[in-house]
């Protein structure tokens, strides 16, 4: 356990940050049968796209 609450309180906001991500980037993951081929290369390939999918879907604006 860390004994500064102010390390303690900005790991676990970092924490919770990623966590976050990771779970809105998992509601767009598609490529199941891909991951499940074993392939490496394509494995990466997927991820990545996930990835860049949930980058732009944060950054662009949304109209009201």
């Amino acid at each position: 356990m860390i004994s500064e609450p102010e390390l303690r309180e900005e790991i676990t906001t970092a924490t919770n940050k990623v966590e976050a991500y990771d779970g809105f980037s998992a509601s767009l993951w598609f490529g199941h049968d891909a991951i499940k081929r074993n392939d490496p290369a394509e494995q990466e390939k997927i991820i990545k796209f996930n990835s860049l999918l949930a980058n732009y879907v944060i950054s662009t604006p949304r109209s009201t």
